[in-house]
């Protein structure tokens, strides 16, 4: 689709707009051409703006777009593209950013509701066509340097109009007024002006619009700071591998690294700056922008004592009546003009207060496009007044003598198959987590989603409800800090508190019906306690993204009485049977976790994206399978990470609980807490073992006497008994080190401990038996993948190993391979291959710092960098003496259908087994890499011989129920 094709759907970032270019390029267009007509003014922006740097309109910033994707610049030399435009109209428009206040990733990110299917079957090109026609006028944000919300604040504190009809992205680009306001918490344009004089005359002078244009797309980012509270200089200097990063030109400057990764990972922004902690951390609400809405103040705060309640609700009633007079001024609408996709059901009695509070938080998810339906039970008349504060609300009124019709007539009214619950005064948190509707769709039997529901105090009133066996409930971490490691992990519950819920259409109208029990609790969880009567299952869980605020009221949720408690008790004996004895509510966070079926605790040196990515591969593909095995899983490392929550969550399902050593939490004091809670403990790593075991020691009373499980596929690597080659060696390779073979003794010694032993391959199987150990086996890593790409899609070299130090087997290995290989096989080929290297944070600096080898390809970051290594790789080499095991990357790429070549002996399909001598790897390396039949061959074979998923599910639960003699089956 090009600009000047005839097409039903333009994106407004592909039209030509004439008045605007006129007015930009004036001069320039004179210095050119002179004189050109209107009709001619396109031609003559395709012909020859375009080459000069022109833009076609405000939406698209060529010079930007040029600098911030330097091979395009290189691609308008080559004469391959005109411009910048081309190459995003063609190509750029599916990845890359147009302009400097638009982040095309960012806005898929920061709004999971939409997906590249969703835009396609509503005619948009790409999120960008979304958000210039559809996305600003929802307040959608992609990038941290423009909030609407920020925007809309300065137009009120300025006296202008506050809202714009066609967005607040297009006004800013219309307006230099507006553009001149600040837009984000992340930038000053004040301060920034103050501090920067020469930037105010290139503003006047036209080269750039406003100052945040300027600090996005200057041709020195390093050399300007944002704000007053972040120091660009201090921040590379006190952080060198930032330093390297912004060097290679991989990021910009240290803002933003500061701002992507910096945060979560508890860096600092300047010298001296004290950021709080903080349970949130998202691009609107994190400890940076509390430093900076409070002015950066680094001393630390006082704590004040608890507010009065007379003073709390003063404030609320301050509150809300700032809330009304905007509201008089500029009504909140729902409709929306598409069907909707969820439907809030509010009951109201006589806190109208509260439903303006409910349904002002509510509008920022109207993207989700929202059915309103209030039930009015209050008697009174004052609703008439809410279509003067709230438009596209429906209102059903309560008819005392039927409440049966009133029920009735509210399911009919429901348009959508998801429902949310609110009652008046509760508050959304976070708008954007009510896209977890989604996941009603995709577990079938899920039908309530219960919320983490907090106190004006931030102190939880209820995360999920539990039934105690006499029929009582609790409400799971009443009381708890909302930043409660218990609270953060996905579970199933018995019930949830009548206030607030999520669930299925269906789901609503049977727990509707339940009249012998008024209580909402009770009537949620006989959909729980009658298996046998209903005909699909039920679940009802508890998950922590979908936060909720309760502004009403400060004390607990009643959720029980007597009489409701009796009768269900009746009803459901068999049902509460099976729940514990009621107990102190300090013990409920131990006890609920223990009725949640078996439970396995994994202890791991480090999380996921902080080891090689073997390791992480082999612990997540572990975790994977126990939850498919229905194991309610805990992770608890032992290297303490300030990483947030929420970006360890791609690697595990919602379900899995993380748990991380801190100065208030030892793994000793988590296993006295945590007493009898688990029925397996499985050890990531076998090196791990020595130092914690006096912690287990210790807390050997709350442990179970068997189903310890050590998970030791990386006994090589972790003895550093792997071999590498070296020349002039006897056997062409190194001695392992009399260190090597002492610690490979000590470790091998701690095997006894368990009772079940998970090695690489059936050949570390048969060496650990010849030893007398006979209680291991073997369990492969990578699992049959389809659609692996052909031969043709493919290209470079992959380096097997894992490279985190200095004199490692990895870092000698890769050394080898560029000493010894690459020249060698560039020559032989005629042509130059490059060697990729997956990478984790830890180890980017060590690579970087091989750079001058011209063959070693730029390492990649972030998740799944081994996967997309292996589908876009040829080959796969592992130079080390393979013959024992494979690495756990070279099972993954033989799972993606990718031959690996290695040195030493085996006979596994799809592995090239070859001396270790460089010109016999060579010649192996080579004649595979330009063999597309031979490629094919081994491809094949080791895609048919990678185990399926139902085997390696089957093996992992044969291993745990060995671990546990009495245990015949579940």
């Amino acid at each position: 689709m090009r600009l000047d094709q005839a097409q039903e759907h333009k994106p407004l970032w592909a039209e030509f707009d004439l008045s605007w270019y006129r007015q930009r390029y004036r001069q320039e267009i004179i210095n050119i051409a002179g004189d050109v007509t209107d009709e001619n003014l396109e031609a003559f922006w395709r012909d020859f703006g375009s080459a000069y740097g022109h833009s076609p309109n405000r939406y698209f910033d060529e010079v930007f777009y040029r600098r911030n994707n330097r091979s395009v610049g290189d691609g308008i030399h080559r004469g391959i593209f005109v411009s910048g435009f081309q190459h995003y109209d063609e190509i750029g428009f599916q990845e890359c950013a147009p302009h400097w206040m638009f982040d095309e990733t960012g806005y898929f990110i920061h709004n999971p509701d939409l997906t590249m299917r969703r835009l396609k079957d509503e005619g948009l090109r790409n999120g960008y066509d979304h958000y210039l026609r559809f996305g600003q006028k929802e307040q959608r944000i992609s990038t941290p340097f423009f909030d609407p919300d920020v925007l809309r604040i300065s137009l009120f504190q300025a006296r202008q109009a506050y809202f714009s009809p066609q967005g607040e992205f297009t006004r800013f680009q219309e307006d230099a007024t507006v553009a001149s306001l600040r837009c984000s918490w992340y930038f000053d344009p004040d301060w920034y002006l103050e501090n920067y004089t020469a930037v105010q005359e290139m503003i006047t002078e036209g080269a750039y619009f406003c100052a945040l244009q300027h600090y996005l797309s200057n041709d020195s980012p390093t050399a300007f700071n944002p704000n007053p509270y972040f120091d660009d200089g201090w921040y590379r200097e006190t952080y060198q591998d930032v330093a390297t990063e912004v060097a290679l030109g991989k990021l910009r400057n240290g803002y933003e690294h500061f701002i992507r990764f910096g945060l979560k990972e508890g860096r600092l922004p300047m010298e001296g700056a004290v950021l709080q902690p903080q349970s949130i951390c998202n691009m609107r609400d994190n400890a940076f922008l509390s430093y900076v809405r409070t002015q950066g103040g680094t001393a630390a705060p006082e704590i004040m004592p608890p507010m009065a309640p007379d003073a709390r609700a003063e404030v609320v009633v301050r509150r809300r009546a700032v809330l009304f007079g905007q509201l008089n001024r500029s009504p909140l609408d729902f409709r929306t003009g598409r069907a909707p996709r969820l439907t809030v059901i509010i009951p109201v009695y006589n806190d109208f207060a509260g439903l303006v509070e409910t349904l002002t938080a509510l509008h920022g998810a109207r993207h989700l496009s929202l059915q309103i339906l209030l039930i009015d039970h209050s008697g009174h008349q004052f609703l008439t007044r809410l279509d003067t504060l709230a438009r596209g609300v429906e209102i059903i009124r309560e008819d005392g003598a039927n409440p049966e019709h009133v029920r009735e007539r509210l399911i009919s009214h429901i348009h959508t198959d998801k429902i949310l619950f609110l009652k008046t005064g509760l508050v959304v948190t976070e708008a954007s987590a009510l896209s977890i509707i989604d996941q009603l769709d995709a577990e079938a039997d899920l039908a309530v989603i219960a919320p983490l529901i907090l106190d004006r105090n931030g102190r939880v009133q209820e995360a999920g409800q539990h039934l105690w066996r006499d029929g009582s409930f609790y409400s799971f971490g009443e009381g708890a800090e909302s930043t409660c490691p218990a609270l953060q992990n996905r579970r199933p519950c018995d019930s949830v508190g009548g206030d607030a819920y999520l669930c299925r259409k269906e789901s609503f109208a049977r727990a509707a019906h339940e009249d012998d029990f008024a209580t909402a609790g009770y009537r949620f969880a006989t959909l729980g306690a009658r298996p046998r009567e209903r005909k699909v299952a039920c679940r009802i869980i508890y998950d922590p993204r979908l936060v909720i605020h309760n502004l009403s009221r400060d004390e607990g949720f009643e959720v029980e009485g007597d009489g409701d408690r009796a009768a269900f008790i009746k009803q459901y004996g068999d049902f509460c049977a099976y729940r514990p004895v009621k107990a102190a509510h300090s013990a409920a966070l131990g006890a609920s976790i223990k009725l949640l079926g078996r439970r396995v605790l994994v202890i791991t040196d480090d999380l996921p994206g902080y080891k090689p990515y073997a390791a992480s591969l082999r612990l997540v593909s572990t975790v994977r399978n126990m939850i498919a095995l229905g194991l309610k899983v805990t992770i608890f490392s032992v290297t303490p990470r300030k990483a947030q929550d929420a970006a360890l969550r791609r690697f595990f399902d919602p379900e899995v609980e993380l748990v991380q050593v801190s100065a208030d939490l030892t793994l000793q004091s988590f296993l006295k807490a945590r007493a009898r809670c688990f029925d397996y403990v499985w050890f990531d790593g076998l090196r791990l073992v020595p130092q914690i075991w006096g912690a287990l020691t210790a807390a050997q009373d709350g442990l179970p006497l068997t189903g310890y499980v050590c998970d030791a596929r990386q006994l090589a690597f972790e003895t550093g008994t792997r071999r590498t080659p070296m020349m002039g060696a006897r056997d062409g390779w190194e001695t392992p080190s009399e260190e090597a073979v002492l610690k490979e003794e000590e470790l091998t010694r701690l095997l006894w401990l368990f009772q079940s032993i998970i090695v690489a391959s059936e050949h570390e199987v048969a060496a650990l038996q010849k030893s007398g150990i006979e209680k291991c086996c073997s369990l492969p890593i990578g699992e049959q993948r389809e659609n692996a790409k052909p031969f043709q899609e493919r290209a470079d070299l992959l380096f097997a190993l894992p490279v985190l130090e200095r004199g490692d087997v990895g870092y000698r290995a890769l050394h080898w391979t560029l000493r010894e290989i690459m020249p060698r096989l560039e020559e032989k080929l005629g042509h130059p291959v490059q060697l990729h290297v997956s990478a984790v944070p830890e180890n980017i600096p060590l690579l970087t710092s091989l750079r001058h080898y011209i063959h070693l390809g730029a390492p990649l970051e972030g998740e799944g960098s081994l996967e997309a290594l292996c589908d876009r790789a040829r080959l796969m080499i592992d130079p080390s003496d393979a013959s024992l095991s494979l690495t756990a990357e070279a099972e993954c790429a033989l799972s993606r259908g990718l031959p690996v070549i290695a040195s030493g002996e085996g006979v596994e399909n799809g592995v090239v087994y070859v001396s270790n001598a460089p010109e016999l790897f060579v010649e192996a390396i080579a004649t595979l890499y330009e063999n597309e039949e031979a490629w094919d061959v081994y491809s094949e074979y080791a895609l048919r011989d990678a185990p399926k998923r139902e085997d390696n599910l089957a093996n992992l639960k044969a291993i745990l129920m060995s671990s546990k003699s009495h245990e015949k089956d579940w």
